[in-house]
C-alpha cells in the first residue's frame, strides 16, 4: 500500500505498463442525461461525446469498500485540472456518485482518490482519456413516415466553442435523404443554427 514511482535513465525510447489487482476500483464514469416516461424517468449513457463549456451530467461507479473518496480530472502529464463536486446517485448506493460540471476545452483523465477501508490511501483512474467537443447536435423528436410522403426533421446545431465554419452531412440506411438546408454555415462562439433535412419515402416503400 501506498505511493510507487519508477525512474528510468538511458537515451533509448521504453515505454511502461503498469497493472495490479484490486477489489477497490473506479468501475465505471459515463456522461449522462436524463430521460423515460414520466415517472419513470432514469439516467441514459449520452450519445457521443460529452460538450465542452456546457453543463454535462456525470456518474461515477465505486467498487469495493473505501472510507472516502472524491473525483477529479487530470491532464495526460497528471497535472490536475478540475476537482468534480459528485454526490450520492440515485437510490443514496454509497458506491455510485452523480453530480452536473463543466468540462475543460482539453483532453481528461478521470481520477478517483481516497482511503480505503483500512485507512490507506488510493489512487484510480479511468484508462482512456476524454475529448470533450466544441459542437452539438440536438436531434428532433421521432416521427412516424409514411409511403408517398416528404417530411421534414429539424436540428439543432449550438457551437459551445470559438467562431467557425461548418458543412452539415446527412444520410440514412435507405437513401431516402433529398435536402439539406443550410448544409454550410457559420456560427459564433454561443451562437446555434437550425438545419432541416428532408426524406421522400417512395410510395412502395415498407
Amino acid at each position: 500500500a501506498g505511493p510507487w514511482s519508477m525512474r528510468l535513465a538511458g537515451s533509448s525510447q521504453v515505454s511502461m505498463q503498469v497493472t495490479g489487482e484490486s477489489a477497490l476500483d473506479l468501475s465505471s464514469f459515463r456522461f449522462v442525461e436524463r430521460r423515460g416516461r414520466p415517472g419513470h424517468e432514469g439516467f441514459f449513457p449520452i450519445a457521443g461525446l460529452p460538450v465542452a463549456g456546457e453543463p454535462n451530467t456525470a456518474v461515477a461507479v465505486m467498487s469495493g469498500e473505501f472510507a472516502s473518496v472524491g473525483f477529479e480530472l487530470r491532464a495526460r502529464d497528471g497535472s490536475p485540472l478540475q476537482t468534480l463536486a459528485l454526490v450520492h446517485g440515485p437510490g443514496q448506493d454509497a458506491n455510485e456518485f452523480s453530480g452536473e460540471l463543466l468540462l475543460p476545452n482539453t483532453d481528461f483523465l478521470v481520477y478517483a482518490t481516497g482511503t480505503d477501508a483500512g485507512g490507506q490511501p488510493f489512487q484510480r483512474l479511468m484508462a482512456s482519456s476524454v475529448r470533450p467537443q466544441p459542437v452539438k447536435i440536438v436531434p428532433p423528436d421521432a416521427r412516424t413516415l409514411f409511403p408517398g410522403t416528404t417530411v421534414a426533421y429539424t436540428f439543432r446545431v449550438v457551437n459551445a466553442g470559438a467562431s467557425d465554419s461548418f458543412r452539415f452531412l446527412a444520410s440514412d440506411d435507405r437513401r431516402w435523404v433529398v435536402g439539406v438546408t443550410p448544409s454550410v454555415f457559420t456560427l459564433a462562439g454561443g451562437a446555434s443554427v437550425e438545419v432541416t433535412v428532408q426524406l421522400a419515402v417512395p410510395s412502395g416503400a415498407l
